[in-house]
């Protein structure tokens, strides 16, 4: 395990719960600040691939997933989905068995 990586995702971590009680002056200023912790976090992502951490990318994704709970979020989710199956960081297969657990399922 990458220390640095672990570092950056327990930060990740925190900024999400953070946002998700935060309260912003318009939702283009909400959904910059929702865009940027997502890309981070696929950028946290692609550096424990990088770094051959497995397990890290794993449960990045996890957490990704468990936090797409609404249209916004799906619509960051599939942009980031594809860059992690063009980088090759995960399988199709291996997704789709993680996003079973997604909350947007809820409307699918």
């Amino acid at each position: 395990m990458n220390q640095e990586i672990e570092s950056s995702f327990l930060l990740l971590q925190e900024t999400f719960a953070q946002y998700f009680e935060a309260e912003f002056q318009d939702e283009a200023e909400d959904s910059r600040a929702n865009e940027s912790m997502r890309l981070k976090l696929r950028d946290l992502i692609l550096d424990a691939a990088a770094s051959n951490d497995k397990a890290m990318v794993r449960r990045a994704i996890q957490f990704l997933v468990r936090n797409t709970g609404c249209e916004e979020d799906f619509r960051i989710y599939r942009a980031i989905r594809l860059s992690l199956l063009a980088e090759s960081v995960i399988s199709e297969a291996e997704l789709i068995e993680l996003e079973r657990r997604m909350p947007v399922n809820r409307w699918m």
